[in-house]
C-alpha cells in the first residue's frame, strides 16, 4: 500500500473515502466535547493536557510533512470539552455567596449593583451584592439576582 501525504494521511483511497469532508469529523468532535463537557464536567486538567499533548503532534507531524487522524479529532473534542467548562463548572472563591446556599431563608445583606426593574408577572428584578449572609452575618461576595 503506498503512503499519501494528501488527506489525513491516509492512502489516498482510503482519504477519499473516509475524509472526503474533513470538517464533518472534527464538527461531529467538538460537539461530542461539548456534550462530554456537560455530562461530566470538572476535567479542565486532563482535556488541557489533551490539547496541549495534540496540539504539539500535530506540529511534529507538520514538521515531518506527514499526515495524522486521530490527533486533531483528540484536539477538537478536548476544544469543544474545554469551551463549555465556565458555563458547567464555574469556579467561585472560598467566600462566594453560592456556597451559604442551602433551602432555608436567610437573610442576605448588601448593595443594590442595579437599579430595580419591574419583570414579567408583577415580579421586580435587580442584582444585589452580598457582603453578609445569615444571622450570624457571615462575609460573603458575589453578586445575586
Amino acid at each position: 500500500m503506498k503512503k499519501s501525504l494528501t488527506g489525513w494521511g491516509l492512502p489516498s483511497a482510503e482519504a477519499g473515502r473516509y475524509y472526503a469532508r474533513p470538517l464533518i469529523p472534527l464538527l461531529l468532535a467538538f460537539a461530542g466535547g461539548i456534550v462530554i463537557g456537560d455530562q461530566v464536567p470538572g476535567l479542565r486538567l486532563w482535556a488541557g493536557l489533551l490539547a496541549g499533548l495534540s496540539f504539539a503532534g500535530i506540529l511534529g507531524i507538520l514538521r515531518r510533512r506527514t499526515g495524522a487522524v486521530l490527533l486533531p479529532l483528540f484536539l477538537f473534542f478536548s476544544l469543544g470539552y474545554l469551551s463549555l467548562q465556565p458555563w458547567a463548572a464555574p469556579r467561585f472563591p472560598a467566600d462566594h455567596v453560592v456556597h451559604q446556599a442551602d433551602r432555608y431563608w436567610r437573610n442576605i445583606t448588601g448593595v443594590l449593583h442595579t437599579a430595580p426593574a419591574d419583570h414579567a408577572g408583577g415580579r421586580i428584578r435587580f442584582l444585589l451584592r452580598a457582603s453578609h449572609f445569615g444571622e450570624e452575618d457571615i462575609p460573603v461576595s458575589g453578586m445575586i439576582r
